[in-house]
């Protein structure tokens, strides 16, 4: 059928790859929208400071949508995100939150909770544990944070997110109000 590619060991590798290249877009997920848009972060009116609820450890909010929430290192916060388009089986894994402190360090806090909002189904309630999971930085700086989501390597907007105090001398990105 292919001659001289039985008695080829470097020949028959090459058609081996060839054939698994070729199949493993068999096997990849189709997604519904591939011009996915960007997720858009919610923030309080008239601000760019991020809309927030707290949540326990069991995912439950603590309390409703929250103003000027100040959280610590090791807490659980809630997001919301919309402009999501999520295929079947996408899910918190899809999802990276991350952070910049007034020092230009960048950090990745883990994504546990992904959830529609109930009566807004538009909206993710997008929850995570502010720690840096990657950990090469030391403990952001208290103050404002710049946080943003990123979905399917595209990422939302920048809004303020107060670790250990509101403020700080972070600036806004240009253009986000």
């Amino acid at each position: 059928m292919f001659p001289g590619f039985s008695r080829n060991p470097k020949g028959l590798l090459t058609l081996s790859m060839v054939f698994v290249t070729m199949s493993a877009s068999l096997f990849a997920q189709a997604d519904s929208n591939p011009d996915s848009p960007n997720p858009v972060l919610i923030s309080e009116p008239g601000s760019t400071r991020a809309l927030t609820s707290l949540v326990r450890r069991n995912g439950r909010d603590v309390r409703g949508l929250t103003r000027a929430t100040v959280f610590r290192q090791g807490a659980y916060a809630t997001v919301f995100v919309s402009n999501l388009s999520l295929a079947d089986g996408e899910g918190a894994n899809a999802l990276r939150v991350w952070a910049e402190d007034s020092k230009g360090r960048t950090y990745r806090f883990p994504v546990v909770d992904l959830r529609p909002v109930p009566g807004r189904e538009w909206v993710q309630a997008v929850s995570f544990v502010v720690r840096d999971e990657i950990g090469f930085h030391p403990e952001p700086e208290r103050g404002d944070l710049l946080i943003d989501v990123s979905w399917r390597g595209m990422s939302s907007n920048r809004v303020r997110f107060a670790f250990g105090a509101a403020g700080g001398s972070i600036k806004d990105d240009l253009g986000s109000r």
